[in-house]
Formats: structure tokens, C-alpha cells, sequence
């Protein structure tokens, strides 16, 4: 199967991983982030599909004050193509996972 001149020179895995940073330096400061109001990021993890969470490229767990737990599950794609074409397999793919 053909690999993606992108994901084969890890230019997938760089803009993951940018958006990856992103939660890790709220991570730090303990701080708020994009994705959940009024709670901390408390944990990020990458490429999790293996333990059973199906959108898997970054996992952002938050807290509230009072500990309640929320969790934000993403996607990352450089660009993603939305269409009903049965070759469209990655919008297919997120479709289903979501």
C-alpha cells in the first residue's frame, strides 16, 4: 500500500505534534486550553488507538476545581477532504471513529 510523501517524511507527525505542544504547555503552566471551558489540562497523550480510544492522535484530560474530569479526544489532520467518494477513506474512517 502506498504511504502519503507526507506521513513518509513525517510532515503528519510535525503538525501533530504541534498541536500536541500546544496541550503540553498548558499541561505545564497549569492553565486552561482550547477544546473544554473552565477546567486545567491534567494529562496529554498521543496515539493511544492501541488502548482502546478510537480518535487517538491527541488525548487532552482537563479537570474543574472540584476534580471532575472531562476528556478531549482529536483528530489531527494537515487537511482533511469531506466528501461521499468511497475513495475518501480518512473521512470515512473519522466519520465512523467519531
Amino acid at each position: 500500500m502506498p504511504q502519503s510523501p507526507e506521513l513518509a517524511g513525517g510532515e503528519g507527525f510535525t503538525f501533530e505534534g504541534d498541536a500536541a505542544a500546544f496541550y503540553l504547555a498548558a499541561l505545564l503552566a497549569e492553565a486552561y486550553a482550547p477544546g473544554v471551558d473552565d477546567r486545567i489540562v491534567v494529562r496529554v497523550l498521543v496515539q493511544q488507538r492501541d488502548f482502546g480510544e478510537p480518535l487517538d492522535d491527541v488525548i487532552v484530560d482537563f479537570e474543574d476545581i472540584a476534580k471532575n474530569p472531562a476528556r478531549l479526544s482529536l483528530q489531527v489532520k494537515r487537511s482533511l477532504t469531506i466528501s461521499e467518494a468511497k475513495t475518501n477513506t480518512d473521512f470515512r474512517e473519522i466519520i465512523r471513529d467519531s
